[in-house]
């Protein structure tokens, strides 16, 4: 049987027509099948495909000889129009279109076709070079070199050799586990990129990751593409913990693993409810920014520039008003800080368990004062302050000063005495 060419003739589709449609009742059809071409549609001159493969199958040929669709063109747009009515469950009834793979290596695809040439002013293709596959959407099982099965849906693009490769594949098997003669399926599948980046576009688009509060919902970077959780190295969760209201749960997590792919410990926390940050904990502390960490040697906070900062601090804080607290030390259990400082530079000093009893600052320009007794053990140098000329010299009682055969002491407003001083 040669060649069937059914050419604005519906009638020959009737199954009252015997000529070259035994297919219908059974039968078979050899050599291509052109179906309804519009005029301007020239059959003769089809592209061949890739590597000039002979043209077969249903051809459904359209044309341009109605223009454009721009209101006022007529639609010459060859289609294939499938209803359906029934669903696709246990006897498969609404499968409109069936790809059979006849052998392990057999590639189902549907493919688009661009002219390696592109296409001249006139939008016509310029054939000079022929045809390219620039996107497949298919299946397949065994992979191209047979030395392993991809079982997965692809989607595939040319790199700029022109050779086809896969850019987004959904596995019908895991991967990892499976081996030749056990069933297809999976009951979780690991969609996969390859050679591609995936960004979404931030116009009025989001990427989520979204589940019931009774789920974690988390971004897993590992060293491998399977899912195998010996590659975990990084994960970021918003974790399972209950909303029970007032902005409780669903906290936020990194998570950091061995390279057995073993969790290890928290790298940050952040309390979803009042913002609050832990370095080194699962948990939040009374504090809006804490570190928790148990290796010895290691410091909790270390400043180091890499150019001179000028003006700029290690640490600065600027406080609502002069008595604020800026630093509160204690040693652990303790109820209350041991070292306090304070926005105006007051320090403070106790023992954990009581008020703080031992007190410098400012009282004054020039003079740094505390309420405590001071001791100074390796003795105490004043520098060489200038002493009074007379016993009525300016001076605030307390001062005290000296020079070689003198100390001077303020003891009232403007009121010196002096003892002599000699060697022995």
């Amino acid at each position: 049987m040669g060649p069937l060419d059914i050419t604005n003739n519906p009638a020959v589709l009737d199954i009252s027509n015997r000529g070259f449609l035994s297919a219908v009742e059974g039968g078979a059809v050899y050599g291509p099948v052109s179906v309804n071409p519009f005029n301007g549609a020239d059959i003769d001159d089809l592209p061949l495909g890739r590597a000039n493969a002979a043209l077969g199958g249903v051809n459904l040929v359209g044309s341009f000889e109605g223009g454009e669709d721009s209101g006022s063109g007529t639609d010459t747009t060859a289609r294939l129009n499938i209803y359906a009515y029934q669903r696709a469950q246990t006897g498969s009834f609404g499968e409109g279109i069936r790809h059979f793979m006849m052998r392990g290596d057999a590639k189902a695809m549907i493919t688009w076709y661009v002219p390696k040439s592109g296409y001249n002013g006139d939008r016509t293709p310029n054939e000079a070079t022929g045809w390219s596959p620039v996107w497949w959407i298919g299946a397949h099982c065994e992979a191209n070199d047979h030395n392993g099965y991809h079982n997965h849906g692809s989607i595939e693009v040319p790199d700029s050799s022109g050779a086809l490769q896969t850019r987004l594949e959904v596995p019908f098997v895991d991967q990892s586990t499976w081996t030749p003669g056990t069933p297809f399926g999976v009951d979780i599948t690991n969609i996969r990129t390859n050679l591609a980046d995936f960004s979404v576009r931030a116009t009025h688009g989001v990427l989520r990751v979204g589940g019931g509060n009774s789920y974690n919902k988390d971004i897993l970077l590992s060293a491998s593409s399977d899912r195998t959780s010996t590659g975990e190295r990084w994960k970021i969760r918003a974790d399972n913990t209950t909303e029970s209201g007032s902005n409780a749960g669903t906290d936020f997590y990194i998570r950091r693993h061995a390279d057995d792919g073993s969790f290890m410990s928290t790298a940050i926390f952040i309390k979803r409810s009042n913002g609050n940050i832990s370095l080194g904990a699962s948990s939040a502390l009374s504090a809006r920014l804490s570190a928790v960490w148990s290796t010895s040697g290691h410091h909790g906070f270390y400043a180091q520039p890499g150019v001179d900062v000028g003006a700029g601090a290690a640490y600065a804080s600027a406080m609502f008003n002069s008595s604020a607290k800026t630093v509160d030390h204690r040693v652990y259990g303790d109820a209350i800080g041991r070292f306090s400082q304070y926005a105006d530079g007051k320090m403070e000093w106790g023992n954990g368990t009581g008020g703080r009893d031992v007190t410098l600052y400012r009282s004054a320009a020039d003079v740094l004062m505390t309420d405590d007794k001071f001791v100074a053990g390796a003795g105490l140098n004043n520098g060489a302050a200038s002493t009074p000329a007379t016993a009525s010299a300016a001076g605030v009682t307390g001062d005290i000063k000296y020079d070689s055969g003198y100390i001077y002491i303020c003891t009232a407003t403007n009121t010196w005495k002096r003892v002599a001083i000699a060697t022995w």
